[in-house]
């Protein structure tokens, strides 16, 4: 005799299908199997990348979504994604418009969405005095986007949920960015904030996006993930007076690091350095200090994007200063931290032996010391990856998760990475605490 399963039931069995055969099957099984049909199309639709070639594609999924509003409650993560888009956008570059009109008509037809990301879009006015939202309760994440501000203010005038990304964001008329002035409420509930590098046409600018963003943020943020250049000066003191001011309930930090030491530094001896910055190897001072122990007393997680060059290396493009500045922040974080990852990256695609490159060079007797300081720390994980086209990508490659079977991983861009480290970590191998991804 057949056995009628739950709806739940089935739910937890399609909840371990990843794959696209598995998603196909499901699909099959939806127009097959009557018995089937809600469990496939609630795990079908519930994630819905839209690629707006034209206008149309919008309006006919407005449509499908009128008249199918038991599908419109399935849908929990929606990606409304361009083709292409030039930040720079030169004369006759046809870009992907996304009217805020048809962005309001489609959020009003999801009830139930988690999270909307836009990208590779312009995103156009106008933006009237009728226009209304019922606010923005979920994620929102913009990136690779060219903006009228006064979309841009708007989108984030509707914003009340916890999670909130803005990355490569330009405006179609760049002085626009002096128009740029977010309401500290705005972010009241924000809770992750991941932000990334803003480009700029024009030189001389007197705000910057993700600066500002910073500056009218409040202190509930509990997971942060920067794209820190330290060679821009600005920048960091953005960064590190944000941390400095309103980072107590931050758990989870993740920083980007890979843009630094790309302009000549000359690195100060140690000697001539002050006492916090000892220690650790030559470093550019124009890179600062900061304290996280200090600034960051809650903090558990901390993830390290870092560069590996193959050495010998000119001075001005090191990145064995990436890697010592890494551990002397890493020795300044409180001793609760639970779990370091760091994420060595490499856009030059060479195998060679580990020792061949950064990694050669780097302090591990250092690190050890530096990591036995940590008696709650579960592992260290190193991972090598592709490096990430985009902040999006990092930032969504490295946050915390319970495991790492769901990264993007490269192979083989170094050889023998994973031996070599055990080997210079030895004591934290034998105890279980090193782990590769």
């Amino acid at each position: 005799m057949a056995v009628e399963l739950a709806t739940e039931i089935k739910l937890l069995i399609v909840e371990h299908l990843h794959d696209d055969a598995a998603r196909s099957a499901m699909q099959a099984l939806s127009l097959a199997s009557h018995e089937w049909l809600v469990p496939a199309q609630m795990t079908l639709f519930q994630d819905i990348i839209l690629d707006i070639q034209n206008p149309e594609v919008v309006e006919r999924f407005i449509s499908f979504l009128v008249s199918t509003p038991h599908i419109a409650d399935y849908i929990f993560k929606l990606t409304i994604r361009g083709r292409r888009v030039n930040i720079h956008h030169p004369p006759g570059y046809k870009h992907d418009n996304l009217l805020v009109t048809d962005v309001v008509r489609v959020l009003s037809a999801l009830p139930n969405l988690h999270s909307l990301a836009i990208r590779k879009c312009t995103l156009k006015g106008p933006v009237s005095d009728t226009l209304s939202l019922s606010h923005i309760p979920f994620g929102l994440a913009i990136s690779l986007c060219l903006a009228d501000v006064s979309v841009f203010h708007f989108l984030l005038s509707q914003f009340r949920g916890k999670y909130l990304h803005l990355s490569r964001i330009d405006f179609i008329n760049p002085y626009d960015i002096d128009k740029v002035s977010v309401d500290p409420s705005f972010l009241a509930s924000v809770r992750i904030l991941e932000l990334g590098k803003s480009h700029k046409h024009v030189v001389n600018l007197p705000h910057k996006l993700s600066e500002h963003i910073l500056s009218v943020c409040h202190s509930h943020v509990s997971d942060l993930a920067m794209e820190c250049d330290l060679d821009k000066t600005d920048r960091q003191i953005a960064t590190y007076q944000f941390l400095s001011e309103r980072a107590p309930n931050v758990e989870h930090l993740r920083l980007d690091l890979r843009l630094s030491a790309n302009t000549v530094f000359r690195p100060s001896p140690e000697d001539q350095m002050p006492p916090a910055l000892r220690g650790f190897g030559e470093i550019p001072l124009q890179w600062g200090s900061i304290n996280f122990s200090d600034c960051c007393p809650s903090l558990k997680t901390i993830t390290l994007a870092l560069r590996v060059n193959v050495e010998p290396v000119d001075v001005g493009t090191n990145a064995i200063f990436q890697w010592r500045y890494a551990l002397r922040l890493l020795a300044s974080a409180p001793r609760t931290l639970t779990r370091v990852s760091v994420m060595i990256m490499s856009d030059q695609g060479l195998d060679a032996p580990a020792r061949l490159f950064t990694l050669g060079s780097v302090d591990w007797m250092k690190w050890t010391e530096v990591l036995r300081g940590f008696p709650k720390l579960r592992y260290a994980e190193f991972s090598e990856v592709e490096m990430p086209r985009d902040f999006f990508q990092f930032a969504e490659l490295c946050r915390p998760l319970p495991s790492t079977k769901d990264r993007v991983i490269s192979h083989a861009l170094i050889l023998g990475l994973e031996d070599y480290i055990k080997e210079n970590l030895i004591v934290f191998h034998d105890q279980g605490l090193i782990q590769f991804a």
